[in-house]
């Protein structure tokens, strides 16, 4: 188990150089609004595996064993790499660093420094600890605490990823009509609004495993919209750091899943409670991070 553990540790570290480069290369072809309607297009095709990946490996299961998911990942890593050696690079020759790694870590440094830039990474990484309070609890509350049979649980999950994919559709048509820091207000506060009211009536006493599914299908849509959106925004402040700008904003988004993850292990796991407590909680921060206007 320790050596599986490790070698997934090891899977890891090139996994993520994936979101973190095609940021980075829409950010090199791409304007502010223009950036945030391609995002949206990642945003869904990054959905579809949410939904594709557990229904292949359960069905991979079934006709084998846990191996062959695996060897499924080496084929689709060979792929990766036959298509890095075949894309062509997007960052203009005259604007490539030629300074040493000492000088990537500084720009983080410099980057954590810039206001604009970190409005927009807190924003989204806030949000983030609430979808992997959803990913993380999600399980146990429909499973255990509601009794939804286990070959159901993955229908539920994927409502919200389709949810994601529909907003995120959405969300490219619109970006060209609305100011992108507006659009980031009003997505941030409909979650806020979703997850409170469902947070209120389960506080007193309300609980239905409905109430839940539709709540958290209500906010966790809205990542079709806000992750696109805080992304282009972010990059746009990084300016010519967009690569590292891309890294670090990855780093928070997705490490901070630590934090839902710590959160939910130490509080009272009985109820469906904690994991809606903790969703609210952040969808708010986000929401309060999100609310100050920029000026244009």
């Amino acid at each position: 188990m320790l050596e599986l553990l490790a070698w997934r540790v090891f899977q890891a570290f090139g996994a993520c150089v994936g979101p973190m480069l095609s940021r980075a290369m829409i950010r090199d072809l791409y304007g502010r609004t223009e950036a945030a309607k391609m995002l949206s297009t990642l945003a869904i095709v990054m959905a579809i595996a949410p939904i594709a990946g557990p229904m292949l490996a359960g069905h991979l299961l079934v006709w084998y064993t846990w191996h062959s998911i695996f060897w499924l990942l080496v084929a689709i890593g060979i792929l990766m790499l036959v298509a890095v050696l075949v894309i062509p690079e997007t960052h203009p020759v005259e604007k490539r660093s030629k300074k040493s790694i000492a000088h990537t870590y500084n720009n983080y440094w410099i980057l954590l420094r810039n206001k604009g830039f970190m409005k927009y990474t807190l924003c989204v990484s806030s949000f983030y600890i609430a979808i992997y309070a959803f990913l993380t609890g999600s399980p146990y509350v429909y499973i255990d605490v509601y009794e939804v049979p286990k070959e159901y649980f993955g229908y539920l999950f994927s409502v919200n990823i389709i949810g994601v994919m529909l907003l995120s559709a959405i969300n490219r048509r619109i970006v060209s009509a609305i100011r992108l820091d507006r659009l980031l207000r009003y997505a941030t506060l409909f979650a806020a609004i979703c997850v409170s009211v469902v947070m209120g009536l389960m506080v007193l006493g309300y609980h239905s495993l409905w109430l839940i599914v539709i709540g958290c299908f209500l906010f966790f849509s809205m990542n079709g919209i806000i992750a696109a959106v805080t992304n282009a925004l972010a990059l746009d402040r990084a300016g010519r750091m967009a690569g590292s700008g891309a890294a670090l904003l990855g780093a928070m988004q997705y490490g901070s899943g630590i934090v839902s993850s710590l959160m939910l292990t130490f509080l009272p796991n009985d109820t469906a409670d904690p994991m809606m407590g903790v969703i609210t909680i952040f969808v708010i921060i986000c929401a309060i991070i999100a609310f100050p206007e920029d000026e244009i």
